[in-house]
């Protein structure tokens, strides 16, 4: 988990973001300053919390959207189930294209675990495990 925050997260509060605060809401977008002529489109980060009972948003800008071509935006609805450092390396984990990790599986073993452990029920045996010992005559 991230211990501190990019120094580009700017709050339209005089506070600042807090790494364990809980995130409602993480959103990219593109933006164009249309006030400047030329302007190149940017790739903006928003992450909105809730603070004082008001939804408050941070943006930060990624860079020009030429630098993440082919890269789908991030819309990501947190729901106050994650915080700031978590939600901000998730998104990073997403942009870089890299899968979120999962546990591997082993279906077939667990299914013969459970298969033994229902025959030493039936044959009256004793089980032991870490936590539990079952013993019967």
């Amino acid at each position: 988990m991230l211990d501190h925050l990019p120094s580009s997260l700017q709050a339209s509060t005089s506070r600042g973001l807090h790494p364990d605060e809980p995130v409602w809401w993480l959103r990219e977008m593109i933006r164009v300053d249309n006030k400047t002529p030329g302007a190149v489109p940017m790739r903006v980060q928003g992450i909105q919390v809730i603070r004082d009972d008001k939804p408050t948003w941070f943006t930060r800008v990624l860079g020009p959207e030429c630098f993440f071509a082919g890269q789908h935006l991030i819309n990501f609805m947190a729901g106050a189930l994650y915080s700031v450092g978590e939600v901000v390396e998730i998104a990073e984990r997403l942009r870089e294209g890299k899968p979120e990790a999962e546990e591997p599986s082993d279906l077939l073993g667990d299914y013969m675990k459970q298969c033994d452990e229902l025959q030493a029920i039936k044959a009256h045996k004793t089980v032991n495990g870490p936590y539990l010992t079952i013993q019967r005559n």
